[in-house]
């Protein structure tokens, strides 16, 4: 979903989108994935702002139990749109950038990208695992699992 910068750039207030995704997910994200994206462009003479919250309920696979959990997603970041790579260097220890020649950007794109990035692994608490699995989780210095008794 290609969105043209300068045309939304005109615009007053946020644009509102709901986003389903089903690919380029990454593996720990069960599809579908429905994102609801509030977005905001501000044009300038060499790129424009892209300021986006997203949020959704994301069904996670946990890295550490590996059984699947509901996760409240939320987001911001403001992505620096370039015409050139001497200005995404510039703009890069303020934002993150992305280079686009023809004023407009892969909305999509930017949005599976950041859940690559900012999605969670696993439980927020190693408590909130399975149960079953849990027994054989420990802190990070124990190797073997206490029901052992070893």
């Amino acid at each position: 979903m290609n969105i043209c910068l300068k045309t939304y750039a005109k615009q007053h207030g946020q644009q509102h989108l709901v986003v389903k995704l089903e690919e380029r997910l990454p593996e720990r994200i069960l599809p579908p994935c429905e994102l609801t994206c509030d977005f905001h462009v501000t044009g300038y003479d060499d790129y424009y702002l892209l300021a986006l919250d997203v949020s959704a309920v994301l069904t996670i696979t946990c890295e550490r139990c590996l059984h699947a959990f509901q996760d409240a997603y939320h987001h911001q970041t403001v992505v620096a749109v370039c015409t050139t790579e001497a200005m995404a260097e510039a703009l890069m220890e303020q934002y993150e950038c992305v280079v686009a020649l023809d004023e407009s950007v892969n909305l999509v794109d930017v949005l599976t990208d950041d859940l690559h990035l900012f999605s969670p692994l696993k439980h927020s608490y190693i408590k909130d695992c399975d149960v079953e699995v849990s027994q054989w989780i420990g802190d990070k210095n124990e190797i073997l699992p206490t029901t052992l008794g070893l």
